[in-house]
């Protein structure tokens, strides 16, 4: 009698313990018909921002977000931890765009001019960049009006009189073509040492530079779609980074960092001015057993999928990541063509094969 009791006293406490581990993880959502007033613990109680559920997350918890199109950047320091697995993903992947751009209103001949058109555009922060969707051209910025003319593929914003004028990248009409207004300055995603984080199913568009980054943000001076400094086996699956600066980065220098996947990810039409090194759709920087798996990057400035460097130490000399042949990174089961100046490419440090 006694040893059923105990059964019975341990068939019920033992799932109670699991029951109570698992209540300190939760789901967030977020929608576009949300509210940032709301605590986002339900479909119907769902957040309208993607930052404010990447705020309310912790350790362990999931943020899922609605199919939509959310004009934000994203930003979040010490996400996660080595004990749980934190995710933040599309509920349909491959429905949710992050942007950093606008549509650009109706545009027109400017008289007098064969290759100017302009639009009304009135917006409190200066154009950042114009991308020419339909072709996949990141049009360059010019200091007036009268450079359109004889520029090709280039823009002017005159803030003041609230006009955006532009040169197509191929000499067709303006309304030939389809295009946004970059806005946001800054990156889609930026994490700062996230631990065991899964970003899965999203895409980033329409973030671009007017200058270069400080260097203190460690993404070689450029703005990503989506970037991730100081990560530890975080995952990056099934996303996407287009007409961009530039497109998808890791950067896994400090002892402690690295075993960062990069899985059926895509970058096409990023490209920046601004650069301190070797940038492209993929990147992974001072890289520590980083994979970059079955993805794909064409028509990006720069590099289409490179690993730039090694985040061990110099020979003889031995952190976690060290000149061995077990801390190598690797590019697996790749696709890239079109890009700048290389397709795929691997810089390597301390003589560290990758």
């Amino acid at each position: 009698m006694f040893r059923r009791l105990l059964r019975w006293s341990f068939a019920w406490f033992l799932p109670a313990a699991v029951v109570a581990h698992g209540a300190f993880a939760k789901e967030l959502f977020v929608a576009p018909d949300g509210d940032d007033a709301r605590d986002g613990t339900s479909r119907a109680a769902a957040f309208r921002t993607v930052q404010k559920g990447l705020d309310a997350l912790c350790p362990g918890d999931v943020l899922t977000i609605a199919p939509g199109e959310y004009f934000e950047s994203l930003a979040r320091t010490g996400l996660g931890d080595l004990e749980h697995e934190t995710v933040v993903r599309a509920e349909i992947p491959g429905t949710v765009v992050v942007r950093g751009d606008r549509p650009a209103p109706e545009f027109h001949p400017v008289a007098g001019r064969r290759f100017t058109y302009v639009a009304d555009f009135h917006a409190s922060q200066p154009v950042v960049a114009v991308n020419e969707i339909d072709t996949l051209t990141i049009l360059r910025r010019m200091p007036n009006a009268d450079e359109p003319e004889f520029l090709p593929g280039t823009f002017h914003h005159d803030a003041a009189a609230g006009k955006l004028y532009v040169s197509t990248s191929d000499g067709r009409p303006a309304a030939a073509h389809r295009y946004g207004a970059s806005l946001l300055p800054t990156h889609g995603l930026y994490l700062v040492r996230p631990r065991r984080v899964v970003v899965e199913g999203l895409a980033f568009t329409g973030f671009s530079a007017l200058e270069l980054r400080h260097y203190r943000e460690e993404t070689g001076g450029g703005v990503w779609g989506l970037f991730l400094v100081h990560g530890t086996r975080c995952v990056v699956r099934d996303c996407c980074a287009y007409l961009n600066a530039w497109g998808i980065g890791l950067q896994s220098g400090p002892p402690g960092c690295g075993d960062n996947l990069v899985e059926r990810c895509a970058a096409w039409g990023n490209r920046s001015a601004f650069a301190n090194g070797d940038m492209g759709g993929i990147t992974v920087f001072a890289a520590r057993r980083d994979v970059v798996r079955r993805s794909t990057a064409y028509l990006n400035g720069m590099y289409g999928i490179n690993i730039y460097g090694t985040g061990g130490a110099p020979p003889n000399y031995q952190d976690d990541g060290g000149n061995l042949p077990a801390n190598r990174s690797l590019l697996e089961d790749c696709l890239a063509w079109g890009n700048e100046t290389a397709d795929l490419k691997v810089k390597t440090a301390y003589e560290y094969h990758h």
